[in-house]
């Protein structure tokens, strides 16, 4: 009996430590587990003015921790991901002194109110006779900027608004190169858009981000009022008044002034508005331009026959300190238009507000294998190109406009929207779809032209001058993404109509020839996805697949359109037919009824 208690107590004592040992080791489980709340868990809140309680807009929040950024919205709100509680968050904007987030367990959500930067000047009037010096200073500021290219990536988000009704989102990501203080260019990496019917219509913004970069600070601009950064001393004096505004230490100690100009003529030629310059390096800190009635500007209406009656500009952008040199940061682009519609007796007002954001400098994006035709093509079209990329989106790591109540999403999977996944097909609300010569993915349904088709014609008239009666430009895109540190490929077909023609009669022979060629480019891709499948996972090894399958396929095309002769020979037509159904299951020959009807 004795013994048997021992062994008793013995068990006790071992299920006793056990349950210690457990006790000890389920914290550390827990939080080591993926998808635990504390790496998982979403920081958010709203960035306030201490002094007038107002929300600050667009101010940068920065998680040093796990290098990710987020910005505040209109409202001040912002929210960001984090993993510790020990992460170090911190909040920035110009003309405010940085705060960091002292994060708790006890709490998501965060007030965080900024001071304004130390002044050592208050407001103060500056008289016309002792201003020469800040003349001097805008013009050494110009000399300052930076002569070399920098890289980075850029988040791109756009609401547009009539009265109160949002009817118009677009959020883009780019890899952007900037020269100095300007957008160089930008390549878009992908890109999504919702559009909400107002009445019988839509508006859609399809050259914005492209109107923000066509604005060049120190150059005159066809498309934008004058500025004052654009012109020489002497214009300058002509135009401008100028006065100091105030004048504060940043967080380096060095001297930063703020400069009021006003334009002398009110026309709506030129822009008035506020610059923060760094007095020590001479460098543009920050700009803010605005221009009441602008009578130049970037805008057309959607119809010959529409008008826009008036455009209200606000422009302002910030730089980043790169090398000691300044580079560009971000921009917000709002403007108003009124607008008045062919068919409606009372204009209406389009209110938009966007905002550009380079991040992560040195970094890029994979830039989808796809060659846009060289011109004007706006992120609309550009987006038509692109299969929607849902993964993408619903993974999305990248900085992004902050977004209270995922109100992005919420407006993008509304019923009452239409979004890229329709927009360029028939919809309810167009039997064409947004544009008259949409990029075509391929799909089992057969593609149609009436009469000729040519390209883009009606844009350009030298487009008619060509040497060829006909050119077929069907493409193969290719996008590669780090997922979970998985890469995800995404593969399509795509029919260009921009560098596509047919100016010679268009008949069933020629709508089965194009539909077979078009198909021909459907098996070199699923080709490429399974060499893709059995390939080591690597943008290297898929780029290397991806050009060898561009050299097979420049063979083949070659040998379908001799053989074929634009659907003319018969015997080749029904085996290359005969071809296409073994993979795709699609007879074309039937379809079209082409060698049939002299049957009948």
């Amino acid at each position: 009996m004795k013994q048997q208690n021992s062994k008793l107590n013995l068990q006790a004592k071992t299920l006793k430590t056990i349950s210690l040992f457990l006790a000890l080791l389920l914290p550390l489980l827990l939080s080591a587990q993926p998808g635990s709340a504390q790496s998982e868990m979403e920081i958010e809140g709203r960035v306030l003015d201490q002094k007038t309680g107002e929300p600050i807009a667009y101010a940068n929040i920065y998680n040093k921790s796990i290098n990710r950024g987020a910005i505040s919205d209109l409202e001040g709100y912002f929210k960001i991901r984090a993993q510790k509680y020990t992460d170090s968050i911190f909040v920035s904007f110009i003309g405010y002194q940085s705060a960091q987030i002292p994060l708790s367990a006890r709490t998501n959500y965060y007030e965080v109110f900024l001071l304004e930067s130390a002044q050592t000047l208050g407001e103060i009037t500056v008289r016309p006779s002792d201003d020469t010096y800040l003349f001097d200073l805008i013009n050494a500021s110009k000399a300052q900027r930076a002569k070399t290219s920098a890289r980075a990536k850029v988040a791109y988000d756009l609401k547009s608004y009539v009265g109160k009704q949002q009817v118009e989102l677009m959020e883009c990501f780019y890899n952007g190169q900037f020269n100095g203080y300007d957008i160089e260019t930008l390549e878009l990496k992908t890109g999504r858009m919702a559009l909400q019917p107002y009445g019988e219509r839509i508006f859609i913004s399809t050259e914005s981000s492209r109107a923000i970069s066509m604005l060049k600070l120190f150059d005159k601009n066809e498309y934008f009022p004058v500025s004052p950064l654009s012109l020489n001393k002497k214009n300058l004096k002509k135009s401008y008044y100028l006065e100091l505004h105030q004048k504060y230490k940043d967080e380096k100690l060095d001297s930063i002034f703020v400069l009021d100009f006003t334009p002398k003529d009110s026309s709506g030629a030129f822009f008035k508005g506020r610059v923060w310059i760094n007095y020590s390096k001479k460098n543009l800190v920050k700009v803010s331009l605005q221009c009441i009635g602008a009578v130049k500007h970037p805008f057309l209406p959607l119809f010959p026959n529409d008008n826009i009656e008036q455009v209200d500009l606000n422009i302002t952008r910030s730089f980043e300190e790169i090398g000691g040199k300044a580079y560009f940061k971000h921009v917000d682009f709002s403007y108003h238009v009124t607008y008045k519609s062919r068919d409606q007796q009372d204009p209406y007002r389009v209110s938009t507000s966007a905002v550009l954001y380079a991040y992560n400098f040195g970094e890029r994006f994979f830039i989808p294998a796809f060659h846009y035709v060289e011109g004007n093509i706006g992120d609309y079209r550009k987006i038509s190109a692109i299969p929607y990329n849902a993964p993408f989106w619903k993974n999305n790591l990248e900085l992004k406009l902050s977004d209270k109540e995922n109100k992005n999403e919420l407006f993008f999977n509304s019923p009452r929207v239409i979004t890229n996944k329709t927009l360029f097909s028939k919809n309810y609300f167009s039997k064409k779809g947004l544009f008259e010569h949409p990029y075509l993915a391929w799909s089992p349904n057969r593609i149609s032209f009436q009469g000729q088709f040519a390209g883009n014609d009606e844009k350009d008239p030298n487009a008619a001058v060509v040497a060829k009666p006909y050119e077929l430009a069907v493409k193969l895109y290719l996008d590669i993404n780090t997922i979970a540190d998985t890469l995800q490929v995404s593969t399509a077909t795509i029919f260009d109509p921009f560098e596509s023609h047919y100016r010679l009669p268009v008949n069933d022979t020629v709508l089965c020839f194009v539909n077979m060629y078009f198909d021909l480019m459907e098996i070199h891709r699923r080709e490429l996805e399974t060499l893709i499948g059995h390939s080591p996972q690597s943008i290297a090894a898929i780029e290397s697949l991806y050009q060898k399958q561009l050299e097979k396929i420049e063979i083949h095309s070659a040998r379908f359109f001799k053989e074929v002769k634009q659907g003319k020979k018969k015997s080749a037509m029904e085996n290359w037919n005969e071809y296409i159904f073994k993979e795709l299951g699609i007879d074309n020959i039937s379809f079209f009824k082409i060698f049939s009807k002299s049957k009948k």
